[in-house]
């Protein structure tokens, strides 16, 4: 975990409060998981902490808000409604099992189990199980 006020990364081990100045993610990319308080496994790949890089967490009431920079995210959720947000635009499910991948200036959303709403600023698509959706900058 990056922690803004002391600029540097700190390991995780066992429970730990995240919160939304902090930014989520490995050394070298690697693989991690983690799991938030209620019902929520996150999975990523490729996702470094750093000062304007890896995942910040945030929850608003009930709901869990992510954004991501750059990587790779599988979200498992419950009953917890999610939102993740990219540059390019944004996730949103409850009780879904999905990928979501940023790599430059393109988003991909791609859904394992369950329905999610990807929208941009061109519109929304409702993405199901087995399908997938993708957004580049400026399309």
């Amino acid at each position: 975990v990056w922690r803004d006020p002391k600029r540097r990364a700190e390991p995780i081990k066992g429970e730990v409060r995240v919160l939304a100045t902090d930014r989520i993610g490995t050394s070298g990319g690697e693989y991690a998981s983690l799991s938030t308080e209620g019902d929520t496994i996150i999975g990523l790949v490729g996702v470094k902490s750093g000062s304007d890089t890896g995942l910040a967490l945030e929850r608003v009431g009930s709901k869990l808000a992510a954004r991501i920079i750059q990587g790779s995210l599988v979200v498992q959720s419950f009953e917890t409604e999610v939102t993740i947000r990219t540059a390019q635009g944004q996730v949103e499910a409850k009780g879904a099992y999905f990928r979501v991948e940023v790599a430059g200036e393109r988003t991909r959303v791609i859904s394992l189990v369950g329905a999610e709403s990807f929208s941009t600023s061109l519109g929304s698509v409702k993405v199901v199980a087995g399908e997938e959706s993708a957004a580049r900058k400026g399309e």
